[in-house]
């Protein structure tokens, strides 16, 4: 009795084991599906165009009042074939670096502003609106959290390897006039 009783115990846990990696199996079959890449296709001519990592070249700003200047900005922009973009600008190029190495625990208040202050940087996705000659940038994250669900429309303007960027709207909602308030260029990068 007690040999038939662990015979039995034996193929239950076979028959339970072969189960459990079968569907262990099946689960990685399935993940693997969810997660093989998709050739994703650009959805119009002027999609392709602008898919590609842009170095920045200028930044053009007619706005008065403003809390910060731009000193020899840097930056670069990105829109993929996914309808993903991001973007990051040094603002000025004589940022101070930090007292300490230590930068979360030791940097002084004034120390992150000043960085905060000098850089910009977002990412999300992208949509083109061809007629109207908007691209829009659908926030996702941002250095500046007020940012995040927005959506960040430009005007666009191509020009052989050049695009510039026209913000539709100023920083307070308000529509840009013509000529624009705010420009930036950049250059494609090969």
């Amino acid at each position: 009795m007690k040999k038939r009783l662990t015979t039995a115990t034996t193929i239950m846990l076979m028959i339970l084991a072969a189960l459990c990696l079968a569907q262990a199996d099946k689960g990685k079959k399935q993940t693997r599906q969810r997660t093989k890449p998709q050739a994703a296709k650009p959805k119009s001519a002027m999609a392709e165009k602008i898919i590609g990592i842009w170095k920045l070249v200028s930044i053009e700003d007619h706005t008065t009042n403003l809390p910060w200047r731009e000193y020899n900005p840097t930056g670069y922009i990105s829109y993929d074939a996914t309808g993903r973009m991001a973007v990051q600008i040094t603002r000025r190029s004589d940022r101070t670096k930090f007292a300490s190495q230590e930068i979360i625990p030791k940097a002084t208040t004034e120390e992150k502003a000043a960085a905060f202050n000098s850089y910009a940087a977002y990412y999300g996705t992208y949509t083109i609106n061809e007629a109207a000659g908007t691209i829009t940038h659908h926030v996702e994250g941002s250095l500046t959290p007020n940012e995040v669900g927005k959506d960040l429309v430009r005007y666009f303007r191509l020009s052989g390897n050049r695009i510039t960027l026209i913000p539709v709207e100023t920083n307070d909602g308000r529509p840009a006039t013509s000529p624009p308030v705010r420009s930036l260029t950049w250059e494609r990068v090969e």
